[in-house]
This record gives structure tokens, sequence and C-alpha cells, in this order.
């Protein structure tokens, strides 16, 4: 532990810095909070005076049920048989109600995101790149969203395109009871995908009356405040049965870069050359030799302001632009969202004593993301070279100074007029289920149907066509006079009907459909020393679709094979599959404090081989106060359905290409023969023979209670993974094409990869379907300190989580060496939680922090632009009060992130801005105050 109190003093550096915000904090304490706080109290103190023990609900009412639970099997994440003993060989979290509400958040992705051992993933940043942007998925150990499976009242729940994963944001907040995670492989129980394990998110099942919540979160700077509002109704079915009706709406404001402290570290990087004043340009002389094209050095505009013209490349310092700062531009952190969701769960008890139970719930997400104007600056989409003019165009519009030598210009010119490009997603989603639980004669039975589908909905507003727009600036021959573009943004008559021409609004949908019906049967079957062996069997089957459409324009390709449509949703396929599943449990309480655990499961897949998972673990306790467990386990991940079946669709990779730059010069176009550098369509196509990664899982765990309220659990993670899904690297499917294809004009396959080659032989496209070329191992330990206790009329509790990544290592395809990534970006190499509470019968107070270990830029994958790029140690601290307000209210004033620090700041190089360095870990959020009221009435 000392490491991790050491890192949290270097979090805010010097004395002074820490003075500044402990005096910021104290004035804010005295001067609002204090305040606030009296008057809580006072008002908790009049209710605990005016509530009667007939009025006021006895800790013997509360606690009533739990009394009866102790004679009644509790079904446990883990296990379908149901068992007095909910512990078992597997680490089970519980995370309830009271504490996602004290987490200050309203949605799972950023719930997760404050976890130790869990992280979500996706798009946060409203990137996009996916169908999928805006989305939150699940990362348990580190092991990947595709590796974790979310399940919603034990029930698979669909997943959305991009990321191959369930978008846990659009599972409502308010209609949560609580959340189990497994940790470690359970595919023995579960099937495919629980290899980093299952969160199993179980919703509110018995409530009466009517109960109305408020949230609203005020930030600290502009951007990323929160509003929710929801409304439950629950009413009594007969004398047998009960039902919720609930809704609710959520709404998140987007936060924009300039309004968050993403300081600059060297006076180079603030500055910036596609930012320039509107109304100044770059200009670079281009003058043809015999050996070919000579480049001068980039100048200002004249009219550029002395304080804007900067040499922005320190190595390159007679390449002078003329640059605008980067943080008066406009670039969108997070998207704003809106979300809503109805949902009604009802349980009755038959005459025959069999509970029937169901769900029904509907979520729907709008994300609007906004890219600013995706070209700046006057650039031909389809080279990506800036706009160039002749000599006497250039003299004409005062571009470059008289006399200035060259046979013709390259200009860099900002584009006034550019339209922003809005990317508006949506995401839906159906759930309904229905349960049956019962006897059959001696053998419990449980039943269950259920079917979920979400709908990926993407609007392109403002997506530009490759050609129309290449054809407005390309000039076809710049040493010939009056051959210039016909759009030219320095020229005052310029038609501006040209430029708005090429655009179009585009519209994709991905839709994904899942089904199944289960039956499980258990029994105590025999006496063992220990108490009764449990058998448990069952079956399943289930169906999974999913088919997406494009728009019909952006199917189309430009005379360079590649998407005439830029920004493109050019994705497309559909599929289908059914799974048969067969499986057994045992629990075998073979002596006295010593229970074997084990589970068989074999699934059948229409679309690829079948696949037999074992499961065996054991707890046992050694004395009172000792406890051990261990666990070993096979797990597998399926293919996804687009994985197999998907048909085109992909983006734009930069790749180093000399044919095509000898080619370009040859032609009379331009191209830098020391940066051959272009961009080449990289398309990713199904592959049908694709295989199911396959691993070993295993856990080793410690548990103390050595004095009464005091648990400290210590569980070892080992988890080996083959057959992981991986690409090949664009560059070197680029290369080895070259090299084994020097000459041809006809595409064809190198390492399984498709390559397209225009008449020339330059590449046009490649394919890189997904195979089964990695390795995945992981080493881990998660340890939780837990502590409770009672002094007068207050309770103290104290929990501490410390989750340390022993090792983490990759091997990308099977040709290259198993590297490992611990401390790299992605992979911190710690992570500790830490949560106090101070309760009364009415009140209670929370003070939480969470702290990240460094991480730095892998220096393999690392690029000019991010070598060296590090982020260092970052804590977060968080503060909420609560109290319960008369009538059946509750009220909770919190702080989040109290410093106000944005974590995981990468400190890059000259030639990039600063960001964070990944928004699955941190927030740009920044302080933020909140208040929620709930009541019942």
């Amino acid at each position: 532990m000392m490491e991790s109190k050491t890192s949290i003093t270097s979090v805010s550096g010097s004395g002074v810095y820490w003075f500044k915000y402990l005096q910021e904090t104290r004035q804010f304490m005295k001067q609002r909070i204090v305040p606030m706080a009296i008057v809580l109290l006072e008002l908790g103190a009049t209710q605990a005076k005016a509530q009667t023990p007939e009025t006021r609900p006895t800790e013997a009412a509360v606690t009533d049920p739990e009394a009866k639970k102790k004679t009644e099997r509790i079904e446990v994440t883990g296990s379908r048989i149901r068992r007095i003993d909910v512990e078992t060989s597997a680490p089970v979290q519980v995370i309830d109600k009271k504490e996602i509400q004290q987490s200050g958040v309203v949605s799972l992705g950023d719930l997760f995101r404050k976890s130790a051992s869990s992280s979500p993933t996706g798009n946060f940043s409203g990137s996009s790149e996916y169908v999928s942007a805006g989305a939150a998925t699940l990362d348990l150990l580190g092991l990947g969203s595709s590796r974790t499976l979310v399940l919603l009242n034990g029930k698979r729940m669909p997943t959305i395109g991009g990321v191959d994963a369930v978008n846990i944001d659009n599972i409502p907040v308010a209609i949560i009871d609580r959340i189990d995670i497994l940790s470690g492989g359970a595919s023995a129980i579960y099937g495919a995908d629980a290899v980093g394990g299952v969160v199993n998110i179980i919703t509110r099942k018995e409530f009466q009356g009517t109960e109305a919540s408020f949230f609203k979160s005020f930030t600290q700077h502009e951007g990323g405040d929160e509003l929710e509002m929801s409304i439950a109704q629950g009413v009594q079915l007969g004398a047998d049965g009960t039902a919720i009706l609930s809704a609710g709406y959520r709404k998140r404001n987007r936060i924009e870069k300039r309004n968050r402290d993403l300081e600059f570290s060297s006076p180079e990087r603030a500055n910036t050359v596609s930012r320039q004043p509107v109304g100044t340009w770059s200009y670079q002389p281009i003058t043809i030799t015999a050996a070919g094209a000579d480049f001068g050095d980039w100048s200002p505009s004249p009219n550029c302001p002395p304080e804007r013209q900067i040499a922005t490349v320190p190595t390159e310092p007679n390449n002078v632009y003329c640059t605008g700062q980067r943080k008066e531009a406009f670039v969108e952190l997070i998207p704003e969202k809106n979300d809503w969701y109805a949902a009604a769960t009802a349980t009755y008890t038959l005459p025959s004593d069999w509970t029937i139970s169901g769900l029904l719930s509907y979520a729907s997400s709008k994300n609007e993301a906004n890219d600013g104007r995706f070209l700046p600056y006057a650039v031909d989409p389809i080279s990506n070279a800036p706009i160039l003019l002749s000599p006497a165009r250039a003299q004409e519009l005062g571009v470059v100074p008289a006399g200035t030598a060259g046979d013709f210009f390259y200009v860099y010119a900002p584009m006034p007029n550019f339209p922003e490009r809005i990317y508006i997603n949506t995401f839906n989603t159906l759930t309904a289920a229905t349960y049956l639980d019962g006897d059959v004669g001696e053998w419990k039975a449980s039943a269950g149907l259920s079917f979920a589908a979400s709908e990926s909905i993407r609007e392109g507003k403002k997506i530009f066509n490759r050609e129309e727009m290449s054809s407005i600036f390309v000039n076809p021959d710049p040493t010939s006079d009056g051959a210039d573009p016909a759009y030219i943004p320095l020229d005052p008559n310029r038609d501006e009907s040209l430029l708005m021409n090429t655009f179009t609004d585009l519209k994709s949908q991905l839709d994904n459909k899942s089904s199944s019906a289960d039956v499980f049967f258990s029994k105590d079957m025999m006496d063992l020393p220990g108490g009764k062996f449990a058998l448990g069997l069952g079956g399943a089957f289930a169906a999974e679709s999913f088919k997406l459409n494009p728009d019909e324009l952006d199917t189309q390709f430009d005379s360079t094979n590649r998407p005439l449509y830029a920004g493109t949703f050019a994705d497309r396929g559909e599929g289908d599959r059914t799974i048969s599943s067969v499986y057994a449990e045992f629990v075998a309480p073979v002596v006295k404090d010593v229970n074997v655990e084990g589970a068989l499961r074999f699934d059948h897949y229409s679309d690829f081989d079948s696949t037999a998972n074992f499961g065996l673990g054991a707890k046992a306790s050694l004395t009172s106060f000792l406890g051990v467990r261990g666990r070993a386990a096979s797990s597998f991940t399926a293919p996804q359905l687009s994985a197999l079946h998907q048909i085109g669709g992909g983006g734009y990779y930069s790749v180093t290409d000399e044919k095509w730059c000898a080619r370009e010069n040859a032609a009379g176009r331009t191209c830098e023969i020391t940066n051959p550098s272009r961009q080449v369509y990289v398309d990713q196509p199904g592959n049908k023979e694709l295989k199911p990664e396959v691993g070993l899982n295993y856990i080793a765990g410690i548990i103390l209670d050595p004095v009464p309220g005091l648990s400290l659990v210590s569980d070892y993670y080992w988890v080996n993974l083959k057959k992981t899904f991986a690409t090949d690297q664009i560059q070197e499917i680029v290369d080895a094409w070259y090299e084994a294809n020097p000459t041809a004009t006809a595409g064809g396959t190198i390492k399984e990869n498709p390559v397209e080659v225009d008449t020339d032989g330059v590449i046009t496209k490649v394919g890189l379907p997904i195979r089964n070329l990695g390795k995945l191992e992981v080493r881990a330990v998660d340890t939780k300190l837990n502590y409770s206790t009672t002094a007068g009329g207050l309770r103290l509790g104290l929990d501490s989580q410390y989750f340390r990544m022993l090792s983490y290592k990759v091997q990308e395809v099977q040709d290259k060496p198993i590297r490992d990534q611990v401390g790299y970006f992605g992979v911190p190499a710690w992570r500790w939680n830490n949560k106090a509470t101070v309760s009364t019968k009415i009140q209670d107070f929370t003070l939480a922090s969470r702290t990240i270990a460094p991480q730095s830029q892998d220096p393999e994958t690392a690029d000019d632009d991010s070598r060296e790029s590090k982020a260092g140690v970052y804590t977060e601290y968080d503060f909420v009060y609560g109290i319960d307000l008369p009538w059946n209210g509750t009220f909770q004033l919190g702080v989040n992130n109290i410093f106000d620090t944005i974590g995981g700041k990468v400190d890059g190089n000259s030639l990039r801005s600063e960001d964070i360095a990944s928004s699955s870990l941190y927030s740009y959020v920044g302080r933020a105050y909140y208040a929620r009221i709930t009541q019942r009435l």
C-alpha cells in the first residue's frame, strides 16, 4: 500500500499547489456546504423527533424479510443451483442501489469507470468512427468488452456493432436493484464471452406506492452537467402479485475542449497550421526540375499577424506558417446525449406455489456529435494535398508577394463557409422476458423465455462526395495558366454553390436480435459429511441475428476504388445463427466447511464448431476466521455475427507508399519522396473461417475475517487466451504485397488479406479480415478490505480495493513476439479505490477516492506525434451527504472530483495538443456538484 499512498501525494505536485486547492475547498465548504449541512442536520433532528415508533419503520421491520431469506434458497450469479450458503468458489461482488446512488452518477458507464477492477470502454468522446459512437461497454479484468458477458436478470443482452458488445448505457440506473459482478471465466455456466467475467444486472421486483426522483449536476466549468428525472409506480396484483411501472429521462450537455484544463506544455503546441485566422493563408513554392519536384519553404501570407507566424515543427525552423491557437478552435470532447426509458416488471405467485415473473423494457439513447468543420482548409480529398495555384492566378489574387519564384504554389487556405459535420447516433433497446420458478416433485425447476433487440441508427449530416469535392479543388495541369481550381477559398468572387453542392446526408441502421428459451432442474441428491449433494441439469436454445443496412449512396466507390463519400457508413451484411446448449452443475460439501463445485457445458453453434467447457472450484474454511478458495475453468469467445458475415466497411489509414509517390511525381503531380505518406482505404470483410477464442482461467483466493466487522479478500487471476481475434497491420501488408508483386497490375491476396491495385500497380484498397492470430496472457491480483463498526448512534464503514496488474502480455499476430503491456496506455499497473462512510439512523456522509497509476505510450506502436507521451498518477475525490426526509423521502448533496482535476493528461510533442489517455478510465468533466431527491408518495 505504500506505493499507492506515495502516488496520491505526487498528484498534487508542490506544497503551493496543495495550499491553493485546500484554501479553495475550505472557502467553498465554509460558504456553501457547511450552511447547507446545518440546515439538513436540523431537518433530520426535527424528523427524528416527529417520527414515533409507530410511524417510523423499525429495524426489525426492515430486516424481517432477511429472516425469511435464511430459510430460502437464493439464486447467486455464478451458479443456477439455489442454495442457503450464497458464497461460491468464484469472486462475486455486489453493488446495491444505495452504493449506485452514492457514486453520484446516472449512467452505468460512469459507474464502472470508477471501479478498480473493471472499466467501461467505447466512444465516450463521441468519436464518429463507429456506428456505436456515444455507447459504453464493459471490460472486466482488462480483457476487452467482447470478453465480458452482460446479463439482465440472468438473460443475455444484445450487442451493438462497432465494438461488438452490450451498450450498458441503455440499461436505466433507476430500474436497478443490484449488480452482481462475477470475475473470472464462467463459460461452463453461461456460455460464450464470459471470459473476463459476468455482470448480472438485477431489476427491482418489490415496491409499493409511487416514487419520484430528480437528479441535477452542475459542473465547475461549462458543459457536462446532467439531468435525470424518473417515476415509478408499484401496484399490488391481488394478494399474490406485484408490478412496477417506471419511466425516466436523462440528459447530458456536451463538453468542449476549450472549456477544460488541457494545457499546452510547450509554446509550439499551442498553435496549429489548420486554425489560422480567416482571410490569411500559408504558401509553398514548387519548382519542376529534371530530377522532379523541388519543394521550397512554407511561408505565411503577408497579412498574417506577426505573432501568428510560427515554425510549428522544431526540426523544420525554415518552414514558417500562419497559425492559430488550438484553444480557440471548436473541438467537441463529449457529445450531447438524451436518453429516455419505460419499463415494467411483475411477479405473481400461482395457486400451485409456482412463481411467474416478467420484464418489459424499452430504452432509447440519442447522441449528437459535432465533428466541426471536417475540412478546415482546402485540400484535395483524394490526394489529401493542399490546393494548387498557377503563378498567374496566385499573383492575381495576391496569394504570394510579387516576384516570388515558383512553377506553381501549394496554398493552405481556411474554408470559412465549410459546414459543420454532425453525426446523430440513436440506440434503441427492447428487452422482454418471462420466468417460471417452482417444484416438480422433489426437483427445483425454473424456465425462461427472453427476447432482446437493439437498433443502432446513424445519421451523418453534410457528408461530401469525394470526387465532386476533388473536381473543384484539383488543378489538372498546374504549370498551365488558366487551369486553376474551380473553387479557390481566397477568391472574393468564388461560387459558394460549387462547394455546397458536394454535400448530402446519409443514414444507416444496424439491427441485432436475440431470443432464447431455457430450463433448469436441481435437487438435493444425497447426504455427504458436510451436507447435501446438489445436482443441476439444464438446457437452452437461442437464436441470434444481425442486419446492417447502409445508405445506398454509401455503397458507391470513386475512381480510385475507395468509398465515394468521406465519413463512410459502407459496412453492410446480414447473418444469423442458432445455439443449442446442455449443461450440468453440482455442489458437493465433501466435509464440514469444504464445498466443491463443478460445471460442464456443451454448446453447438450453427455457423461454426461446437464447444465444450468445464469449471471446477472449491471453497474451504480452515479456521473460524480464515478461508481459501480456488477455481479452474475453460472459456471461449464466440465470433460476432458481423465478424463472420459483414460485407465491406472500414476506413482510411495512413501508410508509407514509395511506389505511389514515384508514380505521382512521374505524372507531374507532387509527392515528397522523403515522406511518401498517403491514405489507403482499408476494408474489413467478414471471415466465415473464423473460430472462437479459447482460454483457461485460474483463480486462487484467501478470505480473512480476523475480528467482527473486518474482512480481507484477495484473489489472484491467471488467464491464458489463444486464437484471439486480430487483424494484420496495414503497413506490413502493403510492404509484403509490393515485395512479392513488384510489377503486378491486378489484385490478389497476401497473407490471407485481399489487395486491390490500379492499372499502375498502386494499391487502392486492402482487406483486413479478423482472424485467429493472437494470444493474451493476464496475471492480476484484486484485494478488497472492508470494515464496519457501530459506536453509539454512529455506524462507520471503510472500504478499500486495490487492483494490481502483474502482467498483460499480448501477441498481436503469430509471427510476432509476445510483449508485456503493463504501464502502457490502457493498462495501468494498478488502481486503488477507498471509501469511508459515517451514518446515523437518518444521515450518512461518504468520502471516496480513486487513484490510477501512471501510463505511457508503447514505444513499438508510437509514431512521431505520440512517442514518449505519458500520463501521470491521478487521484479523484468524491463526497456525498445523504439524509432521510419526512414522508419516506431521501435527499443527497454531493461533489464529484473535489479538486477539479483532469486525469490522464497526455504530454505529447510539439505537433499534437494535449488530451487524456483514455476516456474509458478518466473523465473530462472535472468538478461537479449534484443534488438528488427521491420521494415516495
